[in-house]
């Protein structure tokens, strides 16, 4: 059998939406042979690769989510895991970040603190930023987590991580849909590439201050993820509808994730179709 590479691309909470396709590729019994991750597809591409189902991600992101017509136990106790995901922030205002997201990371997803990549059960390469190098980095080996929180380091929210004496920021600023980095890695070429893209253009026609600079960052972030895919072509990309939703909208998490299960219901045929049902007909 082939090798698959899965790509997730940045986004902030857009990138819960890369969960809908985990999910799909468990149930088709796909296991790629390699993710690479920029940003929240970093964090969301280790936890995977640690071993995690799409559905045990999905589980541990609504376990926060209070639906409607819950009963009053299940939102206290819900309020209380909300109240205590907010509290884990904690300010870094001196090292270059508003927060710091290490902590949410030790309450959500403790299967990644203190991992090295060696462990993981799939392949993992986490792009960042290297800030004052002003070029890609990506770790594929050590520490997990330091590699990680440094591909999710947003400028301005998010502290800069530093390792080995280097600075990191958000891999998304330089390279955020990494298809780049599939091309040869160690085990051989990939025989199928699927990327996850959640970046969406806006279509509303009346927008804020604060919605055309979303838009404008948007924008670029596209025509930079459309010229990666130009020079290294996908067969098959996950697109979410994401629009109106911004990278730190946690209050639309639920929001997200039907995104991402409503793109998946319209792209499952092609997938099939066009990209796995083949692939997986090829002789060995």
């Amino acid at each position: 059998m082939g090798k698959v590479a899965l790509v997730l691309g940045g986004g902030g909470v857009k990138g819960l939406a890369h969960i809908a396709l985990l999910k799909k590729l468990d149930e088709m019994g796909v296991r790629p042979s390699i993710i690479v991750g920029t940003s929240i597809g970093a964090l969301i591409g280790a936890l995977y690769a640690h071993g995690l189902s799409g559905e045990e991600i999905e589980a541990r992101i609504r376990d926060h989510i209070i639906n409607d017509g819950e009963g009053k136990r299940d939102v206290f106790k819900k309020s209380k895991k909300l109240l205590r995901w907010m509290q884990v922030f904690s300010y870094e205002r001196e090292r270059g970040g508003l927060l710091s997201v290490d902590g949410l990371l030790r309450y959500l997803f403790s299967e990644i603190i203190d991992c090295d990549f060696s462990e993981l059960q799939i392949p993992l390469i986490t792009v960042a930023s290297d800030l004052y190098a002003a070029e890609e980095a990506a770790f594929s080996t050590g520490d997990l987590l330091p590699a990680v929180l440094a591909s999710m380091a947003v400028p301005g929210v998010f502290a800069p991580v530093k390792i080995e004496g280097k600075t990191y920021i958000d891999g998304g600023i330089l390279n955020n849909l990494p298809c780049s980095y599939v091309g040869d890695y160690v085990g051989g070429k990939a025989d199928c590439i699927i990327a996850s893209d959640v970046i969406s253009l806006t279509t509303e026609p009346s927008l804020s201050n604060t919605g055309v600079i979303s838009a404008a960052i948007n924008i670029m972030i596209r025509t930079a993820s459309q010229k990666q895919l130009a020079e290294h072509p996908a067969d098959f990309v996950f697109r979410p509808n994401t629009e109106g939703i911004d990278a730190f909208d946690f209050h639309k998490i639920k929001r997200v994730l039907e995104c991402g299960e409503d793109a998946m219901r319209l792209q499952s045929a092609e997938l099939m179709a066009q990209v796995l049902t083949p692939w997986l007909k090829r002789p060995v």
